[in-house]
């Protein structure tokens, strides 16, 4: 088998095991018992445990929840006098993740801001009226600053993941959209853009 044959089995083998561990990831969402341990990956499949290692711990950082969860646990640290700022930044993470990155432009412009923080705000406090927040957070650069953070950790994210040596192909199918390698490079311009600007 050649190079190029042998890369392809690769990836094709890394596509299957990823589709696997998505599936069982929301099994456990659903709040189901897991089905696949680390040695059944092993077991399956004709990687290694340190590569079997490797896709798991790229899966767990590119997962859409985890990756939520991490960057909010992030962000609230900026919000010392705001005891529920986790509940809020998760409640509109946990509702647009992919979203805020494909419609990254319109969500950064001014009026979309204002509008989406409004209507996130009034949201939030309807469904979560014993875990009140600020009503900074109605202010169009509050929504600003809480969408280009979880744009900015996305792009870390997923450069973390390249650098771990995966073929984009394995990289954009650890996501829960698609995006190819031209997109994720204009997004992390365009975030440098908006960041140098502020």
């Amino acid at each position: 088998m050649s190079t190029v044959e042998e890369q392809q089995r690769k990836i094709g083998q890394q596509l299957l095991l990823i589709n696997m561990i998505k599936d069982d990831n929301n099994r456990v969402l659903r709040g189901l018992m897991p089905k696949l341990t680390r040695e059944d990956i092993v077991r399956w499949s004709s990687l290694d445990e340190a590569e079997v290692n490797r896709l798991i711990d790229a899966c767990a950082t590119l997962d859409a929840r985890n990756r939520a969860d991490n960057i909010a646990n992030r962000l609230q640290e900026q919000y010392p006098n705001e005891k529920n700022a986790l509940m809020y930044i998760l409640f509109i993470y946990y509702r647009l993740a992919s979203y805020a990155i494909e419609l990254l432009e319109i969500f950064m412009d001014e009026a979309y801001c204002e509008k989406y923080a409004k209507e996130y705000y009034k949201a939030y406090c309807k469904q979560w009226p014993d875990f009140p927040v600020g009503e900074e957070f109605a202010n169009g650069n509050e929504w600003h600053r809480i969408i280009l953070f979880y744009a900015e950790h996305f792009v870390d994210d997923v450069n973390t993941v390249r650098k771990m040596g995966f073929e984009w192909e394995v990289v954009s199918a650890m996501l829960e959209f698609t995006l190819t390698i031209e997109q994720i490079t204009e997004l992390e311009q365009s975030i440098k853009t908006k960041v140098g600007s502020n």
